[in-house]
């Protein structure tokens, strides 16, 4: 009887042992995953960081790029209109000179005629 209590003792024993062991590769096991699953969550967040950063600069090169567009738009329409301008007196300048050269030639023509 003795004998079948020490089997019972060194098996109790063997079992806690294998048990202990067990849950010591469990606990180290899940301790891994939740320092790499901490290491990924760090990655996501500097990377959400670095998104944002750099949304907020691509939003600010699009606003200054907006801006200067109006800025050169609006000296094109400018442009357009100063040449158009000038393109309307140039046109009323060749109006008056055809309008003199044909007075002239008129009284030349009534001059040789005299």
């Amino acid at each position: 009887m003795e004998q079948n209590a020490k089997n019972i003792d060194e098996l109790r024993l063997k079992i806690e042992a294998k048990h202990s062991s067990a849950l010591t590769d469990k606990d180290i096991e899940s301790r891994a995953k939740a320092q790499q699953l901490k290491a990924y969550e760090e990655r996501l967040h500097l990377q959400a960081n670095d998104s944002e950063r750099e949304r907020k600069n691509l939003q600010e090169l699009i606003s200054r790029l907006e801006v200067h567009l109006s800025e050169q738009t609006k000296l094109v329409e400018e442009e357009r209109w100063k040449a158009l301008q000038a393109q309307k007196r140039m046109e009323a300048m060749q109006d008056a000179l055809n309008g003199e050269q044909r007075l002239y030639m008129e009284k030349l023509a009534r001059d040789r005629s005299e």
